[in-house]
């Protein structure tokens, strides 16, 4: 029990490395952290005005669903890139 216990957890860090390597990759030839980050922030923007609008015409929108995609979208392009720019 303990080796499959053991063979699981390398299966799972390779896997997280494999992921982590992939992610790397993807800011290096798609698009720079900083670039994503303002992206994400514009997302979150989109998503509140959304919902924001739904909530107005008593239309149907998850607040829950909506404020953990807010919070956690936000502290992730808080890690990409800690400064909001103003410039378009």
């Amino acid at each position: 029990m303990n080796a499959n216990n053991n063979q699981s957890e390398v299966n799972e860090a390779q896997k997280e490395a494999e992921t982590l390597k992939n992610v790397c990759a993807f800011f290096e030839t798609k698009i720079g952290l900083n670039d994503f980050a303002k992206q994400l922030r514009r997302a979150n923007f989109l998503l509140a005005e959304t919902a924001i609008l739904l909530a107005q015409n008593d239309l149907h929108a998850n607040t829950d669903w909506t404020l953990d995609c807010l919070f956690h979208l936000n502290d992730f392009a808080e890690v990409l890139d800690p400064y909001l720019s103003v410039e378009p």
